[in-house]
């Protein structure tokens, strides 16, 4: 079974600033995803959040300098 996935960049009071990926499939299992910030957003913490529907499966936070 595959599932949509969002990964989407969001700035600390959970506005959303950038799609990394937008409703991508992925077959069940364990990935690995890799990537780089846009150069367009400017330095600060954000939140990098992959959901599934409107199911949160993992945010982290990220430094960008």
């Amino acid at each position: 079974m595959e599932v949509g996935i969002f990964r989407l960049v969001l700035d600390m009071n959970g506005k959303k600033v950038f799609d990394l990926v937008n409703n991508q499939d992925y077959p069940a299992g364990k990935h690995s995803l890799s990537g780089v910030l846009p150069e367009i957003l400017p330095p600060g913490n954000y939140l990098l959040t992959m959901r599934s529907g409107q199911k949160i499966l993992r945010s982290i936070q990220i430094v960008k300098g």
